[in-house]
């Protein structure tokens, strides 16, 4: 009688993911088995599960996910290679915080400053204050308020923060009539 042997295949894996991704977002993940893959074991931050093929995950800083894959029905081709993916995690904006004089008077200017920088500056309403988009100098144009806004966009979105500017009456001095003074 003659001897059968089994070659089976030995598991093994290619994972990949659906990212990159903002925080807060979820991240698909695939294990892509080949060589009679039957089990799965994946590791990593906010997995949904641990042991599906293609779990998700929602990681809330770049991380990378291992997977060890076996195969239960072919003894032997079990292997402890781990297979990794990495997730890159995007941040979603934050405009910061709008540092400056308040009040203003008309003619005069003054610089707004911000802890984030990249944003565009916007005046609400120009009629009374127009600032320069990427310097935040705010000129006064005559007396009322304007709202000036800092917006920072990436590619997870949109924000903004916003400060209000008073304009004062430009200051006037009057001496009254000439006079004539004796020596």
């Amino acid at each position: 009688a003659g001897l059968i042997i089994t070659v089976n295949p030995a598991p093994t894996a290619s994972p990949t993911n659906n990212g990159p991704i903002c925080n807060g977002d979820t991240v698909n993940l695939a294990a892509n088995p080949a060589g009679g893959t039957t089990s799965y074991t994946w590791s990593g931050p906010n997995l949904s599960s641990t042991i599906a093929q293609n779990p998700t995950a929602t990681p809330t800083a770049t991380s990378t996910y291992s997977l060890t894959v076996s195969s239960g029905g072919a003894p032997g081709c079990s292997p402890t290679t781990s297979y990794t993916t990495t997730v890159t995690v995007n941040a979603t904006p934050d405009a910061g915080v709008i540092s400056g004089a308040p009040i203003i008077c008309s003619g005069n200017t003054t610089i707004l400053t911000e802890t984030i920088p990249g944003g565009i500056w916007s005046s609400s309403n120009n009629t009374y204050a127009t600032v320069g988009a990427s310097s935040g100098i705010v000129t006064g144009v005559s007396v009322g308020a304007a709202i000036i806004s800092y917006t920072v966009t990436n590619s997870c979105g949109t924000a903004f923060t916003t400060t209000t500017i008073t304009i004062n009456p430009a200051a006037t001095a009057d001496a009254g009539p000439n006079q004539t003074v004796c020596a």
